[in-house]
């Protein structure tokens, strides 16, 4: 990949290549991974051929210290200069974000505050009628207090009003019948 971009001259052997990752302090499996590929060679027989895989941040370092440094260095300029103004675009997305947010919180808080008021206005009126309640249950009370002494009194006159009629009764029987004996005589 590093010949066919002009990055590199080496040829294509273990050797050459194991000296341009030493010669930049490449670690394997960090700055790159040895892959093994078997294949079968011209004369038929079957052998090893070594890949290597650079990690994108080796695959720079090799750009920038290639000949052609400043073809690469304008295009990874032009790269960070994308990538700043997409970050510029990410934070304002993120700011419009937060204020929507904030306004929707303030929004919910209204909101929140107005139930809450109404809620403490129903409890008012709960409160109200609770008392009335309790107001209406001890009137009840001396309601049928009263009641209950009424129908005494009312039974006690009932029975003094059988006893003066029966007692009446009696009267106008005798005086029928002292009024009838004096018709009788007469």
């Amino acid at each position: 990949m590093l010949q066919k971009y002009g990055i590199s001259t080496l040829n294509s052997t273990t050797c050459d290549i194991k000296k341009m990752l030493i010669q930049n302090n490449f670690i394997e499996n960090k700055d790159y991974k040895l892959g093994n590929i078997s294949q079968f060679n011209s004369k038929g027989g079957r052998g090893n051929k070594n890949e290597y895989y650079l990690h994108p941040r080796s695959f720079k370092i090799c750009l920038m210290r290639s000949l052609k440094t400043k073809v690469y260095a304008n295009y990874y300029l032009l790269l960070e200069e994308a990538i700043k103004y997409f970050n510029d675009y990410q934070n304002l997305l993120k700011e419009n974000y937060v204020i929507k947010l904030k306004e929707k919180i303030k929004n919910n808080k209204l909101l929140i505050k107005e139930q809450v008021d109404k809620i403490d206005s129903l409890e008012e009126k709960v409160d109200k009628l609770l008392k009335a309640n309790e107001e209406t249950k001890i009137t009840n009370k001396e309601l049928l207090e009263n009641n209950k002494e009424i129908i005494k009194r009312n039974k006690k006159m009932e029975a003094q009003l059988n006893e003066a009629l029966e007692r009446l009764e009696i009267t106008f029987y005798k005086k029928s019948l002292i009024f009838y004996k004096i018709l009788i005589r007469l």
